[in-house]
């Protein structure tokens, strides 16, 4: 916040941040049980035998369990600070990195399709962590640098939602193509592309607003700066602003932590419906195609086994 703020604008930024830290009590219960019946429910099926979707699922929550209790401080050290930001920027990118996996696996481990994703994803974590580096490099009084950090961590936010939105892509245009085969059971497969794309819709609209969040209270502390003004209680439109990018800031975690492990628990519950594959293995699924006119026909065999945690484990 801008310097010479009066008591009552800090009795509400004290107010703003107790009732988000107080709300999110109620948003990490619901956390807490989603992520332990996600748990039960992978385990449960014994033919499960990837243990890296469970222990990046497993991650993100306790990333999300410090960070919400290191919101409990209204006032801590820096270094406590620090931490704060680190696992903000894990919780934030873990998702991605569990939507890369998904691709990587759907895509017959096609390192061309995940290039773009990880590199993006390369990208936001390193902005995300400039920002987080800042705090202890740039000093407080820097009111210009601190506004190119905001810009950087807006970015950051926008790369990772754009990210989303590109892995979201390839899993449901892939899920599509393999729909379309009568060997497949279509119903089962565009179940699981909408609850993809659910997923990662309430995730990436959750990370823009957040980004617009904290440009637009960039936009509005500079006005009052170069206003050459204090705060004044009657000055509502920053608090208002102000107390949005609390409440999205907080909110944000939760839904990356929530939106990537309830995707985990409903694809695998999918997997125990009637109406499933009807083999827990395919294999030896043969597409036949002329790779050119007057040539042999090519017949390449795709190896896919069972969908396990929302991707095509191969």
């Amino acid at each position: 916040m801008p310097p010479f703020v009066p008591q009552d604008v800090e009795t509400s930024e004290i107010a703003n941040n107790f009732n988000a830290t107080l709300f999110g009590n109620f948003f990490m219960g619901i956390y807490t049980a989603i992520y332990c019946g996600t748990i039960y429910v992978y385990h449960r099926k014994a033919s499960s035998k990837n243990y890296l979707v469970p222990v990046i699922v497993t991650i993100l929550y306790l990333c999300n369990l410090g960070q919400f209790g290191i919101q409990w401080y209204l006032t801590f050290p820096v270094p406590f600070f620090i931490a704060l930001n680190v696992l903000t920027v894990v919780v934030l990118i873990l998702p991605d990195v569990l939507l890369i996996w998904r691709c990587f696996n759907l895509w017959g481990r096609s390192r061309r399709v995940v290039v773009i994703p990880a590199l993006l994803t390369f990208t936001a974590t390193a902005l995300l962590l400039i920002q987080t580096v800042s705090v202890v490099v740039v000093p407080q009084s820097d009111q210009a640098a601190a506004a190119i950090m905001d810009h950087v961590a807006t970015a950051g936010y926008i790369i990772t939602a754009f990210t989303t939105l590109v892995c979201t892509i390839l899993i449901s245009y892939r899920i599509h193509s393999f729909s379309k085969l009568q060997a497949f059971s279509t119903r089962r497969f565009k179940h699981i592309a909408d609850i993809v794309i659910q997923s990662g819709a309430v995730y990436s609209l959750s990370l823009i607003v957040c980004g617009i969040a904290i440009m637009v209270s960039d936009l509005s502390e500079d006005v009052v700066l170069q206003s050459n003004v204090s705060i004044t209680a009657n000055d509502r439109s920053y608090l208002r602003i102000y107390a949005f990018l609390i409440w999205t800031q907080s909110n944000v975690l939760f839904i990356a932590g929530v939106s990537a492990t309830a995707m985990v628990a409903r694809v695998c519950m999918l997997a125990d419906k009637p109406n499933s594959l009807p083999s827990a293995h395919l294999s030896g699924l043969h597409i036949q195609s002329r790779a050119a006119p007057n040539a042999d026909m090519i017949t390449r065999t795709m190896d896919i086994r069972r969908l396990d945690d929302g991707v095509l484990i191969s």
